[in-house]
Formats: C-alpha cells, sequence, structure tokens
C-alpha cells in the first residue's frame, strides 16, 4: 500500500513537474519571438505606489509602478504596472520592450524571466522529485519481496 501512494506521488510530481517545464519554456519562447518584433528601450520608474490590501486574516502589499519610456514615433510615453520585484524603487531602470504600432502594449522582459525561470526550475524540481519517489518505491518493492 505504501509503494502504491509512493507511486502516485511520483507520477502527480512528473505531471506537475512537466506542466511548470511546459510553462515556462513556453513563456521564454514567447518572449523570444516577440524580442525580434517589438522595440526595445529604457524607462525609468516615476513613481512607486504602495497600497495595504486587508484580506481575511491577511495583510497583502500591492506595488503600482509608472514608467515613463520615450519611443521614436510617440514621444515619451507613461504605463502603469504592477510590480512583482520587492527591490524597485523610484528612479530605477528597467528594460522596456513596446509594440511598434500600439506603443502602449509594453512587456517587462526582466521580470517576465524571473517568472519563467521560477516555472523552470520548480518544474525541474518536481521531476527531480518524481524520480526520487519512483526509485524509493521501486527499492522498497524489492526489499519487501
Amino acid at each position: 500500500m505504501n509503494t502504491i501512494r509512493s507511486q502516485i506521488i511520483a507520477l502527480l510530481l512528473l505531471i506537475s513537474g512537466i506542466v511548470l517545464l511546459g510553462g515556462g519554456v513556453w513563456g521564454f519562447y514567447s518572449l523570444y519571438a516577440i524580442s525580434h518584433r517589438y522595440e526595445h528601450t529604457t524607462g525609468t520608474i516615476r513613481t512607486l505606489q504602495i497600497q495595504k490590501i486587508y484580506r481575511y486574516r491577511k495583510i497583502r502589499y500591492k506595488k503600482e509602478m509608472q514608467i515613463a519610456y520615450s519611443t521614436d514615433k510617440y514621444g515619451d510615453l507613461f504605463a502603469t504596472r504592477i510590480s512583482y520585484w520587492p527591490l524597485r524603487s523610484v528612479g530605477d531602470k528597467v528594460s522596456v520592450w513596446y509594440h511598434p504600432h500600439r506603443p502602449h502594449e509594453i512587456r517587462l522582459p526582466e521580470s517576465e524571466c524571473m517568472l519563467w525561470g521560477l516555472l523552470v526550475a520548480s518544474g525541474f524540481i518536481c521531476m527531480c522529485g518524481s524520480v526520487v519517489f519512483w526509485k524509493t518505491s521501486k527499492t522498497a518493492d524489492k526489499s519487501e519481496g
């Protein structure tokens, strides 16, 4: 019974690892695909607002940053995005990719690389964990039988 449970855990870890790894690879591929179509520039964080949000038994913080970036056709533009990086401050330089015909459609490659890298790493850890569970269940089978 214990080996069946270990094999089920190994299978679930393998499936979740494949899904996480696939999501991370897809995210990196989407960044690679748009890197050729989008224009690259550097933006500056103009304002950073931190809001305290009260939820049931939890306190959350929402950080909204306003990014100023310059384009060739449209001049200086501003965009507001939620920041997931804990160490952002006013005046920081960020890499901004914008669509040439829709300049308000921006992507922040550093933030997205952090997210996709976290997905790839956790997927790899889940897959390694599934191999460990699978091997321990196989050795437990051999020692019992």
